[in-house]
């Protein structure tokens, strides 16, 4: 998700995702929450389940975003926290085949800050070629000390999935 404005941030932003038939009739509905997206800037945004025991194929996802645009004000100008607001610093995602034909989703976060992060969100989108072939979101429940960093590994729930491009956001 892109919040184009060069100097508002956009706060308490849903983001609905649909999943359609052919004839464009819903078969699954999943909403992610996004609490800050600063000026300028694009976030992955993956809804955490969505489609799994559909007896119909899905010809395509409709997605809408409601959110608010004010001052950017960081982390502090969200409305409703439960998390630090500290954002964590991503290197190396990727995903590579995993154990009995599953795929993982590897990256390592890294506190910046002067605090000890006792959770944390993320989320990321999976491309190849461009496109976006999937995604995931999931929790942090390693403590990170200042400075420092954890692995962060999640099974994708689409068995053999290949990207060549993964974009993660990762936040406490």
């Amino acid at each position: 998700m892109t919040n184009p404005n060069a100097t508002l941030a956009v706060y308490d932003v849903s983001v609905v995702f649909n999943l359609v038939d052919a004839s464009g009739a819903i078969l699954d509905t999943a909403t992610e929450t996004v609490s800050y997206i600063p000026a300028n800037s694009t976030v992955p945004v993956a809804p955490l389940q969505i489609g799994f025991d559909n007896p119909t194929e899905p010809a395509g996802v409709k997605v809408d975003v409601a959110g608010a645009f004010s001052e950017d004000t960081g982390w502090a100008g969200v409305d409703f926290m439960t998390n630090q607001g500290i954002d964590l610093e991503v290197t190396g995602a990727k995903v590579a085949p995993g154990s009995f034909g599953s795929t993982d989703l590897s990256f390592t976060a890294t506190n910046p800050s002067d605090q000890v992060t006792e959770s944390g969100l993320w989320s990321c989108v999976l491309k190849r070629g461009g496109a976006i072939v999937g995604g995931e979101s999931s929790g942090i429940t390693d403590p990170i000390v200042p400075g420092s960093s954890v692995l962060v590994t999640s099974s994708v729930s689409v068995d053999g999935l290949t990207a060549d491009e993964v974009i993660c956001r990762a936040f406490a």
